[in-house]
């Protein structure tokens, strides 16, 4: 995104705003005070309307430039970590539900048969057995019917990158990758983080600091990447999607702090305070940052689920990012 040329735009806007504005307030003190005046009010008239359209033109302009044709997300996380499972739920579920106001159509050939393929095998009760290649990341591509808007993308690619096997670090990883400058170039950053994990390992002391670290030299680069003016925030949406949520609330779950044992939201207050320096990290950087928790699948033991999907808030991250991109 060019920088430079969206803020010169919003300051001519603000300005035809502003303009717009003192010229209505002077037509309305001279309609007001006098009626020997009619030319200079007809002009003034003429003056307010020609700057509002001006405006007006400028703020789609901004928002042309602000939010591209074909939003590029980027789903970043170690291998196995659930992106592919996220992925298919989400365009599965968005296809069956979405209202009028945000239909969802996938494209091409190789999208509908991934997403049909994989749904299906998730539905007979197994598991993905294939990881994403790391050498082949797959790009989903979705157009958006939204008619009526110019303020939203007509079209998502969200690329699936294969990550590396814990303890790899991912910006090693990805930097290494042919692929990098494609995701630095991403639009949205959805950061995915594997739950199951995280609660297997949270009494080793080097699990969760090794994931942050990662994940903070990662975001470091594409900050850097972006080239944002000094003290500014940039507005691309960066997301951590804390996934398998349904754990946090499994009986099986073992997860102790002072002697007792954390559930629930308990248990996901504590998680989050384990990463806070990656959330201080990305709301130091970005004007739209969330985290979410989702459960694609909405349980672990998926064998044993006769092949119901019953996924939690698993469309949340992409409904925020259209939202704050509107």
């Amino acid at each position: 995104m060019n920088y430079v040329k969206l803020n010169i735009i919003i300051t001519i806007k603000w300005i035809a705003c502003i303009l717009t504005l003192v010229l209505i307030v002077i037509a309305l003190i001279l309609w007001v005070s006098t009626s020997y005046y009619e030319r200079t009010l007809n002009y003034l008239i003429i003056g307010a309307f020609a700057t509002m359209i001006l405006a007006l033109l400028l703020m789609r302009i901004e928002m042309r430039i602000a939010t591209p044709p074909t939003l590029r997300i980027a789903l970043i996380g170690y291998s196995r970590t659930g992106k592919t499972v996220f992925t298919t739920v989400l365009l599965s579920t968005l296809k069956t539900t979405s209202n009028h106001t945000k239909r969802i159509k996938t494209r091409g050939k190789e999208t509908r048969e991934k997403l049909g393929e994989d749904y299906k095998e998730l539905e007979s009760g197994n598991w993905l057995q294939n990881p994403t290649p790391e050498e082949n990341p797959f790009t989903y591509c979705v157009d958006i019917n939204r008619p009526r808007s110019i303020y939203v993308a007509r079209s998502l690619e969200i690329t699936d990158y294969g990550g590396p096997i814990y303890p790899n670090p991912l910006h090693n990883h990805y930097h290494m990758s042919p692929f990098y400058s494609d995701i630095l170039r991403s639009h949205v950053f959805l950061l995915a983080i594997d739950l199951d994990n995280v609660i297997k390992m949270w009494n080793e002391n080097a699990f969760v600091p090794e994931i942050k670290k990662s994940l903070n030299t990662f975001l470091e680069e594409v900050f850097e990447h972006k080239k944002l003016p000094r003290n500014k925030r940039m507005g691309i949406p960066i997301a951590i999607v804390f996934l398998k949520s349904d754990l946090l609330i499994n009986p099986n779950t073992n997860v102790e702090k002072d002697g007792r044992l954390l559930y629930g939201l308990e248990l996901e207050n504590e998680i989050l305070r384990k990463f806070d320096e990656t959330i201080r990290s990305c709301k130091n950087h970005t004007m739209h940052f969330k985290c979410f928790f989702v459960s694609s699948t909405g349980r672990v033991d998926i064998e044993n689920a006769n092949g119901r999907i019953e996924a939690d808030s698993v469309t949340e991250p992409l409904k925020w990012v259209m939202d704050v991109l509107r």
